[in-house]
Formats: structure tokens, sequence, C-alpha cells
């Protein structure tokens, strides 16, 4: 597949798209994380924790790692997006994806 030079017009509108989806993940990885708390504090004080504590124990454990596993991949996608806007000195999209106002 052959590449091609964005024009100015072209980039700014591929800024938009990647910030657009930043905003989207972020919004995704808020919600997962906020009903992976719901559900732990739900598991917590359930019939199940007194029922069967060493269930209830793999269960809150298995949802504190999808816990940090979330946690972990939303900043590593920050991490590589705010790395590739460095990279190839796009001022525009960094700013984009910090939320600052372009200049």
């Amino acid at each position: 597949m052959a590449t091609k030079d964005l024009t100015r017009d072209e980039a700014r509108e591929a800024i938009k798209i990647l910030a657009l989806r930043k905003d989207n993940l972020d919004n995704i990885m808020t919600a997962t994380l906020g009903f992976l708390v719901l559900l732990s504090m739900y598991v917590y004080t359930s019939d199940l924790a007194t029922d069967y504590p060493a269930e209830t124990f793999i269960l809150l454990f298995l949802i504190g790692f999808f816990l940090v596993h979330t946690w972990v991949m939303s900043k590593k996608f920050n991490r590589e997006a705010n790395e590739l806007a460095k990279r190839h000195n796009l001022e525009e999209f960094l700013n984009a994806i910090s939320g600052e106002k372009s200049v």
C-alpha cells in the first residue's frame, strides 16, 4: 500500500479523529472502571460474601485484576499517543489529546 504526504487540512482532520478516539476511550475506560468498582462493592456486600467467602475472594481478585488491567491500558494508550505526537512534532495533536488550546 502506497503512502502519501497529507495536506494541512487532511492532517487537521486526522488530528481531530485521533483526539475524538482518545476522548471516547477515556469515557469507555471511566465507565468500565466505575462498573467494576460498583460490581466489587455489590459482591463484597452481598450474601455471596457471607455464604462463600473463598469464592468471593477469588471473584474480588479477578475484578481487581480487570480494574488494574483497564487502568494500565488507558495509561499505555495515552503515553503512546503523546510519544507519537512528540516524535512527529504534531503540536496540534498533542494539544488536542491533552485538552489544551492551540495557539
